[in-house]
């Protein structure tokens, strides 16, 4: 008799911590937060200036209690394949607490002088149960005027990546740095060898200006590199290349 009233009781005992798992079950929060932006849409370019101002609202909603926002700012990809580039270090982090299930946000981004082109800003979203919102991107297209701009038109006859090169051959770029003063250097790099180091004192360079070849000694990928210096900033362009 006692073993069966022990069976009973332990039986009983599970059904009620079942059923209350799935009482409590009914009311677990599975919904993620909701990201919109109100003066910027989802993959739009907004323009500003090295040393400008942008101000970005965005609104937060949830059917429970939102919790915490972040913003992370990083070079965008190549958008523009081989005739783009992005320069700076503009690695932005920004934390924010969140109040209530709707509310916005203004977020104050201060592009830096020594950054130009394309940039990618993504903003996330957690509520208090720890679900996370989809990633709402955008990006800011930073013009600079302080930094050289290193315009190539093409390497070796070709304006696509990867650049194909040939070990001993002349290296050929058409293009024009100019912009941001006199150039005091201008060096260019196949694997960290120079094959081109030079001081212009022009505020143009012609890349077809000075000669060059491909080290002999090298295959295989690598990168071929272009930077010019005005004395107080700089600017630098990689290219990926494969030489035969």
């Amino acid at each position: 008799m006692n073993i069966t009233w022990n069976r009973l009781f332990g039986s009983l005992l599970l059904f009620v911590f079942f059923a209350l798992l799935g009482g409590c079950g009914k009311g677990y929060d599975e919904t993620p937060p909701a990201v919109s932006g109100v003066n910027v849409s989802a993959n739009e370019i907004v323009p500003t200036v090295a040393g400008g101002i942008v101000s970005i609202e965005m609104a937060f909603s949830d059917d429970q209690e939102l919790n915490q926002a972040i913003m992370m700012v990083k070079p965008a990809d190549d958008l523009d394949g081989f005739f783009s580039w992005t320069e700076g270090d503009w690695n932005a982090f920004k934390l924010v607490e969140l109040n209530g299930d709707n509310t916005s946000q203004t977020f104050t981004l201060l592009a830096p002088d020594s950054a130009r082109g394309k940039h990618l800003v993504s903003i996330n979203a957690i509520d208090a149960r720890g679900n996370e919102s989809e990633t709402f991107e955008f990006f800011i297209d930073v013009q600079n005027g302080l930094l050289p701009y290193i315009d190539v038109s093409s390497i070796n006859g070709q304006s696509a990546l990867p650049i194909q090169l040939q070990a001993g051959q002349p290296l050929e770029m058409q293009g024009m740095i100019n912009g941001g003063g006199i150039f005091s250097s201008y060096i260019v790099s196949v694997n960290d060898s120079a094959v081109i180091s030079a001081d212009p004192s022009s505020s143009m360079v012609g890349l077809d200006f000075y000669p060059a070849t491909v080290p002999s000694e090298m295959s295989g990928t690598g990168i071929l590199s272009i930077y010019v210096s005005n004395g107080s900033t700089a600017s630098t362009r990689t290219f990926a290349i494969i030489i035969d």
